[in-house]
């Protein structure tokens, strides 16, 4: 009998997810009505959404995987521009100028219009791929599965509707 309870007890805990894909308010933030918000717990590389004041939407994307809100506290003095290409879901392609920082892998989008795709990729559940020249080399291309929207994630898009009902 106790074997069978133990080795029932390891089967479950061999099928658990080493962690669940989520969205997190940024530290500082009020949870109730944050102005930014990351991923986490995805294999892939991390997303950070910001709301800007009058809520316009900024991204952050990471070009590799790993937790991006800890990249994001690391010194990085220098970025330049970069050119990219956003594709949703492998459909049509929209050409942008990114603000690539090397000291930590990271683009940023302060095109509205740029993060609103990505903030739609994840309340579509469609995956997002950024094509982005950062050196002399070719272009690379990341592909990105984003968490599914959740608490954090409708109080973030509840803030940054609360700022443009402010703005008007």
């Amino acid at each position: 009998m106790l074997k069978s309870l133990t080795f029932a007890a390891l089967a479950a805990t061999l099928t658990l997810p080493a962690a669940a894909a989520s969205w997190q308010v940024w530290e500082g933030n009020d949870a109730a009505a944050p102005r930014a918000i990351y991923s986490t717990g995805s294999e892939g590389p991390g997303v950070v959404l910001v709301c800007k004041a009058y809520g316009d939407l900024g991204a952050f994307l990471s070009l590799e995987s790993g937790d991006v809100s800890k990249a994001l506290t690391k010194s990085a003095p220098y970025a330049r521009g970069a050119d990219a290409s956003l594709s949703i879901n492998g459909e049509t392609s929209i050409d942008t100028r990114l603000r690539y920082i090397p000291a930590v892998k990271i683009v940023e989008s302060r095109e509205h219009a740029i993060a609103a795709r990505v903030f739609n990729a994840a309340v579509e559940g469609k995956p997002f791929a950024v094509t982005v020249k950062t050196g002399t080399g070719g272009p690379t291309t990341i592909d990105y599965t984003l968490p599914a929207p959740d608490e954090a994630f409708d109080a973030f898009a509840k803030r940054c509707e609360q700022a443009r009902a402010e703005k008007n």
